[in-house]
């Protein structure tokens, strides 16, 4: 640290793990542009790369949103920072080819470029006329007032959102606006695009139930229909030829992919984007689904009714933690009597509590329909990857409960997630299967063999069954994440929040209980819960102030 010595409250921060080495790193190299090594500088530059890596698309110096900034790194007193940074923005040169600064706000030139392309091209394809005019639609009886003011509005512009919670009926709902569309031009072209696979797929299939069994439909994750690939290159723009493009869990996109997304679709295309701008916001830079709603600019339609009345407690609760209510969401837990509330628990005990839910080695091979079936059941559900409650060590811990003992000629079956496409295969990263094994005297977990297989439902309500040597990557899923699980639902999910949970915010309690549509289970101390509900993840931008 001896080239920071300079830098005595920047340390400070790095000490309390505020900021780290490469914060300050990039502030350095940033002021050797300038030939500045003053502290207030190298404060504004080393806290925008630290929100950068957080996410953060942009760096706002009113009072509120830089308050929250700093509350968001972790800063304990952060006055002296405060005034660091205001004194450093008041006399920054304007020549560091990495830092964009636009009125109040400082970005990071990749990050401003994201931004900046979102709100034009959103500004174009918002103001352009639709090449397939369509009047306005007689009303559906089957929607209620909410979804056919959405109908309306997606009928008229080209432009339009749709959001809600969990049982609100946004995909009946964009349902009922493809039939419109098509009784109008049955050679409609429509795609369907999501952040994941699975996303893709469900949506497909919700529609295919509503929609005539012969309704041509285009569909594929975003990655694919944008011809996004891993790895640094050159990326070129491909237009999207379809006259109803339909994105959906639009809370999960970054603000590159929004940004692509936006750059493919060609003026007059009608543009209806989907999601719950309350959930998780995506794991890449911002929060761009809510800052395009709260904008106000744009047309939407919020629908609020639930449809689904085994919900109520679930929607109650979710209620209680998306307002921030945290003296009611707690009460509401205690007192509530079909959530089962714990403040504590264990690995051992949680696999006492819930080993049925999950395959027991059988004498023949599994019937596909059967196990596959299970799927949609139960999920354990937990905030965090590392600690004794984390995704990583409960399915290490589960899976070797399963294989103790094991009987040689008996069926091993462990539930995995995919967790890199493979187009080929048709699968997906967060698609969910089992993996199926004949325990043999030289079985290892380490090792696939041959006649090993695995089991996934297929695009058309079925199953495919694929050699474990042919899958691409996967993990065991006795557990999941919060943020894999967005984008699904199951009958029961338990909760397990941990110390590090709180740092997720209301966001991801949220998430986690709109996953559940019969019972929630929720394990947590009431200290980290209150701080999880009275805290956001939201990310900072440009696009619409949080304060």
């Amino acid at each position: 640290m001896k080239e920071f010595d300079d830098w005595e409250t920047l340390k400070k921060y790095y000490t309390q793990g505020a900021l780290a080495w490469i914060d300050l790193a990039f502030a350095k190299s940033a002021l050797k542009q300038v030939r500045s090594n003053k502290e207030e500088h190298a404060a504004l530059l080393a806290t925008l790369f630290a929100l950068a890596r957080q996410g953060h698309l942009a760096l706002d110096l009113s009072h509120g949103p830089l308050a929250f900034a700093l509350q968001q790194l972790g800063m304990s007193e952060p006055e002296p920072m405060v005034q660091l940074i205001l004194r450093g923005a008041s006399t920054l040169s304007p020549q560091i080819t990495a830092v964009v600064r636009s009125n109040n706000h400082f970005y990071l030139q990749k990050n401003w470029i994201y931004e900046s392309t979102i709100v034009s091209r959103l500004a174009i394809l918002n103001s352009s006329t639709p090449t397939l005019p369509l009047p306005s639609p007689p009303p559906d009886p089957t929607l209620n007032v909410a979804q056919r003011q959405a109908v309306e509005k997606a009928a008229a512009h080209c432009v339009c959102f749709l959001t809600g919670g969990p049982g609100t009926g946004k995909t009946f709902t964009a349902a009922a606006f493809v039939r419109q569309m098509l009784d109008q031009n049955p050679s409609l072209r429509i795609l369907l695009t999501a952040p994941t696979g699975k996303a893709v797929a469900q949506l497909e299939g919700h529609l295919r139930k509503i929609l005539s069994p012969d309704t041509s439909l285009r569909a594929g994750t975003l990655h694919s229909v944008l011809g996004i690939r891993a790895g640094p290159h050159e990326e070129e723009i491909i237009p999207l030829y379809a006259d109803l493009i339909i994105v959906d869990e639009c809370s999960m996109v970054d603000a590159h992919i929004f940004s692509r997304l936006l750059s493919s679709i060609l003026a007059g295309s009608r543009l209806l984007l989907i999601g719950d701008k309350d959930q998780l916001p995506p794991v890449e830079a911002g929060s761009i689904f809510a800052d395009l709603l709260d904008s106000g600019l744009y047309p939407a339609t919020h629908l609020t009714l639930p449809l689904r009345s085994e919900r109520a407690e679930i929607l109650t609760l979710a209620k209680h933690i998306r307002e921030a209510n945290v003296d009611a969401a707690l009460q509401f837990l205690e007192a509530a009597p079909d959530i089962d509330f714990q403040q504590e628990t264990s690995p051992q005990q949680l696999w006492q509590r819930y080993k049925h839910r999950f395959p027991s080695p059988l004498s023949h091979p599994p019937v596909p329909e059967q196990l596959l079936s299970r799927l949609g059941n139960f999920t354990l559900l937990s905030c965090v990857r590392k600690g004794p409650l984390g995704v990583d060590l409960l399915n290490n811990y589960f899976l070797h409960q399963c294989l103790k003992n094991p009987t040689n000629g008996t069926w091993w079956v462990a539930p995995i997630m995919i967790t890199r496409n493979d187009h080929d295969l048709q699968l997906y990263n967060g698609d969910l299967g089992f993996l199926v094994r004949k325990v043999t005297p030289d079985f290892s977990l380490e090792r696939l063999h041959g006649d090993d297989y695995a089991l996934f439902h297929d695009r058309h309500g079925g199953y495919v069954q694929l050699p474990a040597l042919a899958l691409t990557t996967f993990e065991y899923s006795y557990c999941l994440s919060v943020h894999k699980s967005q984008g699904s639902e199951y009958d029961e999910v338990l909760i397990l929040c941990p110390t590090g949970s709180e740092l997720f915010g209301r966001e991801v309690l949220y998430t986690a209980v709109t996953r559940a549509k019969s019972k929630v289970s929720l394990c947590g101390a009431k200290p980290l819960l209150s701080a999880a509900i009275g805290m956001s993840s939201r990310k900072l931008s440009g696009i619409t102030p949080l304060f």
